[in-house]
């Protein structure tokens, strides 16, 4: 059974972001080229101009959205991280770089102790379950924007209900014999990948032993996989949850 995430630890991440973002502000401020890189980026992303507060507060989300899923695996994410940053945008390529330890310039490392180094954090458990910790998240972290922004986590049962109903009948109705594995995947309000994740657990479930699961993720799946966000923090949760699942 996967452990809950405790109240404390959700406030104690929330503090952090607020701490985080007064610093990115002050360098987004100073015109940092690499924030001002990454604050161009989020800007093309969204399709509009980003005031320099709400790119402070939308990348410190993200790194401390990021940090427990990237804690909690370090033997994945050591060997994912160059793969990861070598497709990045410049603003996922700086949080990635931060959350992973690459450079310590706003997420400072007493911080990340005191928050995860503690009795009360998800990484002191064998088995944690960061399933909806961005959204717990930001429920502690500005409930406005989570209401805003309609992020309310879809329940894992829900989640298998629907992906096995979709699978049977692509199957059934349209003659894809491995159903979801051989369609293309779009999730068009996609939050933290909950239907993407999905998706690929049953796809794996389905998998033969004797097929190479590793080659046909890479060759067939990822690029059929497609999820599209409106909040930055939420879609490189979606692309950091798979990784944070690896299978051999």
């Amino acid at each position: 059974m996967s452990s809950p995430l405790p109240r404390r630890l959700l406030r104690s991440l929330a503090a952090l972001a607020t701490s985080v973002a007064a610093r990115l502000e002050t360098s987004v401020t100073d015109d940092c080229g690499r924030l001002a890189e990454a604050r161009a980026s989020l800007e093309v992303a969204l399709g509009r101009e980003v005031p320099a507060a709400e790119c402070a507060d939308m990348l410190s989300q993200a790194m401390v959205a990021s940090l427990p899923l990237v804690l909690a695996r370090k033997d994945v994410f050591s060997i994912a991280a160059p793969w990861l940053l070598e497709q990045a945008k410049p603003w996922e390529r700086l949080v990635l770089e931060e959350v992973c330890g690459m450079t310590t310039h706003w997420l400072l490392a007493d911080e990340i102790q005191h928050v995860l180094g503690t009795e009360y954090s998800v990484l002191t458990t064998k088995k944690p379950d960061l399933t909806h910790l961005f959204e717990h998240f930001l429920a502690e972290h500005c409930r406005l924007h989570r209401k805003r922004g309609g992020v309310f986590y879809t329940p894992v049962e829900l989640v298998r209900f629907i992906t096995h109903r979709v699978h049977q009948q692509l199957q059934q109705e349209f003659g894809l014999e491995r159903g979801l594995a051989n369609a293309t995947i779009l999730d068009p309000a996609a939050g933290t990948g909950a239907f993407l994740l999905g998706a690929i657990d049953l796809i794996h479930s389905d998998f033969a032993a004797t097929d190479s699961w590793n080659d046909y993720v890479s060759r067939q799946l990822l690029p059929r996989l497609h999820g599209i966000e409106i909040i930055p923090a939420a879609c490189l949760a979606a692309q950091l949850r798979p990784e944070s699942r690896a299978r051999g």
